[in-house]
This record gives structure tokens, C-alpha cells and sequence, in this order.
């Protein structure tokens, strides 16, 4: 017998709680029962009722360790933990999953690009990521992919939905072949075909910008927020500024047309120093970007000379994250709309809590967040290889154009990862949250376990944070997730007191 597999936490008034890893539900609990329960199962009761009869009497002691027994009875706080994770028995049975082909194609068409942004992976600071480079993906390769792609999806459905997304390097630097498989794209009678371009927003001019509303093909700009903090980091090669270039072919993309530019996206990386009140307060406020949906990075942390340069992240950053954070809590617990950066910020992790399946956890656990790489969609690399994701750097090889998608090349990377991170994950208070995939064991090109610890040490601090604003917002508000995807309605804390 063991100890009951739960998490202790603390909401922002202070009251206690445990997560119960098996039920995944949260028990509102007192001081006594916080304090005793990670003792029972691992010291005999009596032995439990003695150590904490100093702190909070005898007879409150006991009462803490009668009240988790009869939990227990009742199928909480029992100790209990997965034996397994879920992988492939056979190769088969994965070939099985992988015959409709994937439904996303990102195309890295080319390895190049017009800025030197310096967090960029691609920047010369990380060392095991390749550099900027002239090698381009060519339109014959995008095209078979395409057909791979039309072939399968229409052996499997009848009106299939598939994803193009144009990636680099700066995607925008070749224009012209995008116009090209864009326009083939848009003249497919049997497929339907979504397009989407990621771009630094530099090289937008007037007559493309006409034909992506033309065609509806979606666009995402990255943009760090006001003038000072984006020029700070992204730059052209010539070290000159680009903020004022990007904004005024925002301004040019708005004027074409409102309705398509009142669907671009923004994505923005917040580096060491930057300001995250200015960030927030800039897309709350700027004409261009407000209202508009923005994603919020930060700077990968590992591997990089980065930091000697620009400093480490700040004390200052951490009391805005915090003062961010507590905004969001009073916002989403009263009904109104969090700011655009604080929803990027929380709402993620928040989603998934508040859509988190009620069963038990069973024998088994999934294998944490991870995909069946190239299913749901694959990277297509300059050169032609295929990966899981653009995330996956050039790690993961998983066949390329010519010679077709490697199906055992995925099933060694799921085994690989399944029999590393088992030992791990089964015992892991946060493995019904847990998101973490390949790329979180990627070092350059390699495998690496050791990379993942690392990674899963700053992600359980942020599972840990993610159940303290949940449970400070249900206290408030135990209806405040309702407009959020994958809302499933939670009755009140099973109140837990000795």
C-alpha cells in the first residue's frame, strides 16, 4: 500500500485542496487533512495520528485519517497508479491508422530568410538547429505531397477537408510558387482545400495581399508587440528595424479588405526584458491588432548563447506574468473577456482542466500528449524530409517525398518513446494533464530523455499553477468556463473535513 496518488495545492484564497489523480477531481480538504494525507498508506495510522498530533491535536489528527479512510471507501484517494502506457502491439495495427494519409501538410519552402531575428532557432545562438540557408522546397515535391495527400483522403471520404500551411524561412520569399499551388489548390473539385501562410509581414505587398483574399488563404504575422520591444529582437539582416514595415502592410491589408483582415492572426514571442504590461496593453489598444486572435511564445531556453547577450528572463516579467494572471482570475470569474494576451497566457491548460474526463485512470495511461507523428499532419523540410511537426526541428525523420512516409520510422519513435518516459509518466501526478510530446526529448537531432526531465520539471510548474487558477476561479464562479471549448460541466469540490 502506498500513498494516495493525489496533488496538494493551494487556491489564491487560500483554501486546500487535493487533485485526485485517479478520479482526476478536486477535493476541497482543511489544514489537517492536507498535512496527513501524503503520511497515510506509508506509515501505519497510528503512527500518522502521533506526528501530526502536535501540530493539530490528537483528536483532529485522527479525524483527518478517518475521513480519508472513508473516502477511500468510497473510491477516492486511493493510491492506486497506472502499470502501463499505451503504445502499438503490432506493426499492422499502426499501418491501420496512418492509411488515410494526413490531413495537414506544413511546407517549409524555404530554408531562408529576409530577418535575423535574434531568439530565432535559426539564428546562429542555438546550437544544434540548422542556419538560414538558400535551399528551397520545390513546387514538383509540394505537389506530390499534395496528391499523396488527394489520393488517400478521397479513398476515405467523400468530401475530405485537407491543410496546406506555408512555412520557412520567410514563406513570402516565394511568392510566386505559392500563387502557383494556391491557385491549383483553390480549382480541386473534390477536395477542399484550407491554406494558411505564417509570415514575418515584411514582404507583404499590394497585389499578393489582393490574391490571399482572393482565395481566402489564412494568415498568421508575428508581431512582439509596440515598436521598442519587437525592434528589439526582429530585425532585418542589416540590423534595421521592422515594425514600422509590418504595420504599414497591416494597415494596406486592412484597407483591401476589412472582413479577410478581421481574420489574421498574430504570434508573439516574449523575449528576456520585454515589457508584458506594454505587450498586453499593445494588442488591447492598436488599431491594427485588436480584437484579433495572438498566440504568446517564449524563447526556447535550452541550448542557446542567447541569454548571454539580452540577459536572462526578469523578476519584473515574473510580477507582470503574476499581475497578468490575477487580472485573468478576476475577469474569467465575473463573466468578462480576459485581455488577448492573458488568453493566450492561461486559457490553453484552463481549457483542458475544465474539459478533463470524469472516468477513472485506469491500469493504463496514454502516452502524455503525444500525436501519431504524421498523422495528423507532417513537415515537409526544405529537402524534402518528413517529420512530425515543424516543432520537431530535424530530429525524427520520418521518410521524405521521394521514397514515401516511413511507417516504421514512426513506430520505433512511439516505442522509444513509450518504454523512456514509462517509468516516469506512471507514477506522475500530472500524467491526465500532461501535453508534453517528441519534441519535448529533442536535443538537435537526437533523442534525449535527459532533455525531458528538464522540460517536464518547468511543465509541472505550470500544471501546478493551472489547478490554482481553476480552483480560485470555480470558487467565484463555478459556471465561468462555460463559453470555453470542451466545457463539461463540474459539480461543486466534494468538501473534505475533518
Amino acid at each position: 500500500m502506498g500513498a494516495p496518488f493525489v496533488h496538494r495545492l493551494r487556491s489564491l484564497s487560500g483554501n486546500l485542496y487535493c487533485y485526485d489523480v485517479n478520479t482526476n477531481s478536486f477535493l476541497l480538504v482543511d489544514q489537517a487533512v492536507y498535512d496527513v494525507v501524503e503520511d497515510v498508506g506509508i506509515l501505519r495510522d497510528a503512527d500518522v495520528m502521533a506526528k501530526w498530533a502536535p501540530k493539530h491535536g490528537a483528536d483532529a489528527a485522527a479525524a483527518a485519517v478517518r475521513s480519508i479512510r472513508q473516502q477511500q471507501k468510497a473510491g477516492l484517494l486511493l493510491d492506486s497508479h497506472p502499470s502501463w502506457m499505451t503504445g502499438y502491439d503490432d506493426l499492422e495495427s499502426l499501418r491501420a491508422v496512418y492509411e488515410p494519409g494526413p490531413t495537414k501538410a506544413v511546407f517549409e519552402i524555404t530554408a531562408q530568410c529576409n530577418l535575423r531575428c535574434a531568439y530565432c532557432v535559426h539564428s546562429g545562438t542555438y546550437v544544434f538547429e540548422r542556419p538560414h540557408s538558400s535551399l528551397k522546397l520545390s513546387e514538383s515535391a509540394m505537389r506530390k505531397v499534395m496528391e499523396y495527400m488527394r489520393s488517400y483522403a478521397l479513398a476515405v471520404e467523400e468530401s475530405p477537408v485537407r491543410y496546406v500551411s506555408f512555412y520557412g524561412g520567410e514563406p513570402l520569399l516565394c511568392a510566386g510558387a505559392i500563387r502557383r499551388l494556391v491557385d491549383e489548390l483553390v480549382h480541386d473539385r473534390k477536395v477542399d482545400w484550407k491554406m494558411h501562410i505564417a509570415t514575418n509581414g515584411t514582404l507583404l505587398e499590394k497585389d499578393f495581399a489582393g490574391f490571399l483574399v482572393e482565395n481566402d488563404v489564412g494568415l498568421q504575422v508575428s508581431l512582439d508587440g509596440p515598436r521598442h520591444i519587437h525592434d528589439r529582437f526582429r530585425h532585418f539582416e542589416d540590423g534595421s528595424p521592422t515594425f514600422d514595415v509590418v504595420l504599414s502592410n497591416l494597415a494596406m491589408l486592412r484597407d483591401l479588405s476589412p472582413d479577410y483582415y478581421s481574420r489574421v492572426t498574430f504570434a508573439a514571442t516574449v523575449g528576456p526584458g520585454s515589457d508584458l504590461m506594454e505587450i498586453d496593453g499593445f494588442f488591447e489598444d492598436e488599431e491594427l491588432v485588436k480584437q484579433h486572435g495572438v498566440i504568446v511564445t517564449h524563447v526556447d531556453p535550452f541550448d542557446t548563447s542567447l541569454f548571454e547577450a539580452y540577459g536572462p528572463y526578469t523578476e519584473q516579467q515574473m510580477r507582470q506574468r503574476e499581475q497578468l494572471k490575477l487580472d485573468y482570475i478576476s475577469r474569467v470569474a465575473s463573466g468578462t473577456r480576459p485581455t488577448q494576451v492573458e488568453a493566450a497566457l492561461f486559457n490553453r491548460n484552463l481549457t483542458r482542466i475544465d474539459g478533463r474526463s470524469s472516468g477513472r485512470c485506469g491500469d493504463r495511461c496514454p502516452p502524455n500528449g503525444t500525436c501519431y507523428p504524421g498523422v495528423s499532419r507532417v513537415f515537409v523540410h526544405a529537402d524534402g524530409r518528413y517529420s512530425p511537426c515543424e516543432r520537431a526541428g530535424d530530429a525524427y525523420v520520418l521518410g521524405n517525398v521521394d521514397g514515401g512516409f516511413d511507417t516504421s520510422a514512426a513506430r520505433k519513435l512511439i516505442d522509444r518513446y513509450v518504454a523512456e518516459s514509462e517509468p516516469e509518466c506512471i507514477g506522475c501526478w500530472a500524467l491526465r494533464l500532461c501535453d508534453l510530446c517528441y519534441v519535448a526529448c529533442r536535443r538537435g537531432r537526437a533523442f534525449d530523455m535527459q532533455r525531458k526531465k528538464q522540460v517536464c520539471a518547468l511543465n509541472l510548474e505550470k500544471y501546478n499553477e493551472a489547478l490554482e487558477i481553476y480552483a480560485s476561479v470555480m470558487e467565484r464562479n463555478p459556471q465561468a468556463f462555460r463559453d470555453m471549448k470542451a466545457r463539461r460541466v463540474r459539480p461543486d469540490p466534494v468538501r473534505l473535513r475533518s
